[in-house]
């Protein structure tokens, strides 16, 4: 379990990272192999190794509100937001609204552990 609060904690970071990105998109323009390409991996290997750990922790405490569709939504989504972030053209609205949805499902998993 402290393997999961690490990674959840992580990613919790990430995504916040991602919305400063996103509001700085038009401000800057980034390198597709400087910025975009190892950013995007870094999110993706850290995703990995969150959803990992997370869908174990599900199919071993069984928590009440959190569900494995719910992992798999949530590492989607911060993979199509870690490319989005850095889009002039990505729907502001979109973006955020997933946002949220990360956040809300990262804090869930939090309060849950910490509630065991």
């Amino acid at each position: 379990m402290n393997q999961l609060l690490f990674y959840t904690n992580e990613v919790l970071q990430k995504n916040d990272e991602m919305l400063k990105m996103f509001h700085k998109r038009m401000e800057q323009k980034a390198d597709f192999y400087t910025d975009i390409k190892p950013f995007v991996e870094r999110i993706d290997e850290l995703a990995v190794n969150w959803k990992k750990e997370a869908v174990e922790w599900v199919h071993a405490e069984r928590p009440r509100f959190i569900h494995v569709i719910q992992i798999e939504q949530t590492y989607e989504n911060l993979q199509r937001n870690a490319l989005e972030c850095f889009m002039s053209h990505a729907k502001v609205r979109r973006f955020l609204e997933t946002h949220k949805a990360i956040a809300y499902v990262l804090n869930n998993i939090i309060d849950e552990v910490n509630s065991m």
